[in-house]
């Protein structure tokens, strides 16, 4: 057998090695990731709410609320991507690029407050008192 088939073989065994796997992956796959993202982004939403409601101190309420913002983004954003590649219609891709947009927004705007809020409670407490207890 000569040498560069061997070459040419060997490279086309490492490429269908490293690329297929990437390339081929079924639909199946993909979409199972993101009814599992959408779950968990409600249950800590739904958390996070009624952590609110067992708390008395209000920069620990606006913590956690910026945090529950933080999953109801993350939902709207997965749940417009989930949709747009279940149907993969222009009506989706539409409707989902709306909420992939809203979900964004509500995820960065979460994600700022959270962590402005998590500042203000070390300033505050700077022993790492916490006012729940």
């Amino acid at each position: 057998m000569p040498a560069h088939t061997v070459v040419l073989g060997l490279e086309h065994y490492l490429t269908k090695l490293i690329y297929f796997p990437i390339i081929h992956t079924s639909r199946s796959e993909i979409m199972f990731i993101f009814p599992v993202i959408i779950i968990l982004s409600v249950v800590f939403y739904v958390y996070y709410k009624v952590a609110i409601l067992k708390t008395r101190d209000r920069l620990t309420q606006v913590y956690f609320n910026a945090r529950s913002r933080m999953c109801l983004g993350s939902f709207v954003l997965f749940f417009g991507v989930n949709q747009y590649v279940y149907y993969l219609t222009q009506l989706s891709l539409f409707i989902g690029l709306l909420f992939f947009v809203l979900g964004g927004l509500q995820l960065y705007t979460g994600f700022k407050e959270a962590r402005h809020y998590k500042n203000e409670y070390r300033r505050l407490n700077p022993a790492g008192y916490k006012a729940d207890e």
